[in-house]
């Protein structure tokens, strides 16, 4: 946080910026925000989805090209207590901003559904989950955790498999990482499509494994992509006389109607979200993902 706000400084400053791409996470919103609002410089954000980013208009001047933990929530609610059929749950959360009102918001679903729910916490910097695990019963089907972090996931399946346990890890967003949450059994919900699975990508990412070598990527790339197509697109409009300012990109943005790689159009509510976002569910199995329904 402190580092976004100093980077906030400096492109507040410097008046040849027209528009900003982020906040990568919604911290970096919350310290930057205001700095950007006062200035009248556009942010676009590809993977800051904390519900309260965009409640009551907090900073208005950010907008999001993904959809926001008000939908992931009963999206996960649905997916776990409906198509899983699950009767007890675990829901973890790692004591951060985006973390806790997720978890909230699940265990509060699930409890709706007469799902039995227990609640448990770790620090975001946390390595060994094995205490949390402890206190896993053997009839416990689903962990739920809310975590930005694919390495803590994976920890976190692994000691359940050491230990014994029947549940299995359900991740969320930055869970989301082939290369490095690679559980026997497991799902994991994002609030982006991975394009590797999309047949109405398959030329795009052909020409990016070509462009990059096939350099990898997954959900966060795409999003941020779009981000940036949307900051652009902004620019370019608003340029179209020859001059612009930062009030014009921001009304532009404002009313993007923008193709999309990820599906449909860009297009905000006058809150700043993106209109018709949906979060994507993987099952993964030995490692390998797969695209589920929800």
């Amino acid at each position: 946080a402190p580092v976004a706000r100093t980077v906030a400084r400096r492109f507040v400053s410097d008046r040849r910026i027209m528009a900003v791409i982020g906040g990568s996470e919604s911290q970096a919103v919350r310290v930057s925000g205001n700095l950007f609002e006062r200035a009248g410089l556009a942010s676009v954000s590809g993977s800051a989805t904390a519900v309260d980013l965009t409640k009551g208009r907090p900073y208005r001047t950010f907008f999001r090209v993904v959809p926001n933990d008000g939908i992931q929530g009963p999206d996960i609610v649905n997916f776990v207590a409906g198509n899983l059929n699950a009767d007890n749950v675990v829901v973890l959360d790692s004591q951060d901003d985006y973390s806790v009102p997720l978890s909230a918001a699940v265990t509060s679903g699930l409890r709706g559904r007469n799902v039995e729910v227990g609640r448990e916490s770790v620090s975001a910097d946390d390595t060994d989950f094995s205490s949390v695990v402890a206190n896993v019963g053997n009839d416990v089907d689903i962990v739920v955790f809310a975590t930005q972090v694919a390495t803590a996931a994976n920890t976190l399946s692994n000691q359940l498999r050491e230990q014994g346990k029947r549940a299995i890890v359900f991740g969320t967003d930055g869970a989301y990482s082939p290369s490095q949450f690679k559980p026997r059994s497991g799902y994991v919900s994002v609030f982006a499509p991975d394009l590797h699975f999309s047949r109405s990508a398959r030329s795009l990412v052909r020409e990016y494994n070509r462009f990059s070598n096939n350099k990898s990527f997954g959900s966060f790339g795409p999003a941020t992509y779009m981000a940036g197509w949307v900051a652009m697109t902004g620019i370019r409009n608003a340029c179209s006389d020859g001059r612009t300012t930062r009030a014009e990109v921001t009304r532009r943005v404002r009313a993007s109607n923008v193709p999309s790689i990820l599906g449909g159009n860009v297009r905000f509510t006058p809150a700043g979200d993106v209109r018709g976002g949906e979060f994507a569910i993987y099952r993964i199995t030995n490692g390998t993902y797969a695209p589920v329904g929800n």
